[in-house]
């Protein structure tokens, strides 16, 4: 029997979704789609455009996907549901952090908050700062 390995993750923070990752919670995780119908519900419920409309854009468009209330809940998405592929039978996670607003997707990642939580942490932080144009 093999030891797992110990891993340290890393969760990355704004600016980290940009043209070359456009359809990436498509191409990377169609079968977290109960996950991501959730955070398009929650997306919805707030009257904002669904996650998965906006990953499956035709192009990038910077104006539309760099967006603070847009960005923020694309790059938790695909953090969240990367850090959910991990391979528990290889992989025993024993730290995470992150940078910025990394710092709340590790929250959610070391079930600290829920997935849903989560989500609405990093939604609501990306649209203050798109209200208050900072970012």
């Amino acid at each position: 029997m093999t030891a797992k390995q110990r891993v340290l993750v890393v969760a990355p923070g704004r600016g980290t979704y940009n043209r070359e990752e456009l359809g990436y919670l498509a191409r990377h995780h169609a079968n977290k789609k109960k996950l991501m119908a959730r955070f398009d519900t929650l997306r919805e419920a707030a009257g904002q455009e669904r996650l998965s409309d906006l990953d499956r854009r035709e192009s990038f468009q910077p104006r539309e996907h760099t967006r603070g209330d847009n960005a923020s809940p694309l790059i938790y998405a695909a953090a969240y549901l990367d850090f959910l592929s991990i391979d528990p039978k290889r992989y025993d996670v024993v730290a995470v952090t992150g940078n910025s607003m990394g710092w709340y997707i590790a929250l959610a990642c070391a079930g600290a908050l829920s997935a849903e939580m989560g989500f609405s942490v990093v939604n609501t932080m990306g649209s203050l700062m798109q209200e208050a144009l900072i970012g």
